[in-house]
């Protein structure tokens, strides 16, 4: 829940916000700005049914992707939520269930056919009216960030060994 002002925005930035339920709007509910980037929003349900990713409840700004972001349904992208050419939608979001994968908090998981992986685009987030943050240099669990071509979208960075990688086994004769 938001009430973020277009002075003072909430951003979500390489976030993952992913099946929460609410009977008001349960991924992003605002009645202020918000701004995304780089942020997974996926399987998020109204209680009595529907999905419910994106729901703002003024006349004013509606809330803003700056791109590279992936939402499960394209239902709230009515009026409420602009889209960017870049962000990917419809798609099922490729997540594994909330888990212990190391670091202080449990997190999602990407699935190695995620649309999310290598997807991203690691840069600093600015816009119009807020100071730019920088490129998480980690993901939420204190793993590097990017570890493949490029960054994957959401709170977690899945570990891609380069592609140089070999094993060396021992020879055993008989």
């Amino acid at each position: 829940y938001s009430n973020g002002s277009d002075s003072n925005p909430h951003r979500l930035f390489f976030s993952t916000v992913v099946e929460n339920s609410s009977h008001l709007g349960a991924g992003i509910k605002s009645q202020g700005t918000v701004y995304f980037k780089n942020s997974i929003l996926a399987h998020n349900s109204r209680k009595g049914g529907g999905f419910d990713d994106c729901r703002i409840n003024n006349a004013g700004t509606p809330a803003k992707s700056y791109g590279y972001n992936v939402f499960t349904t394209d239902a709230y992208l009515s009026n409420q939520c602009e889209r960017s050419a870049t962000d990917i939608t419809g798609n099922n979001a490729g997540l594994q269930t909330l888990e212990d994968n190391g670091g202080p908090t449990w997190t999602v998981a990407l699935e190695f056919d995620s649309p999310a992986m290598n997807a991203g685009i690691c840069e600093a987030f600015s816009g119009i009216g807020f100071e730019t943050l920088p490129i998480p240099l980690t993901d939420q669990r204190g793993s590097p960030r990017p570890s493949g071509l490029t960054c994957d979208i959401g709170a977690y960075e899945e570990y891609e060994p380069p592609s140089d990688f070999y094993v060396f086994l021992p020879m055993v004769k008989r």
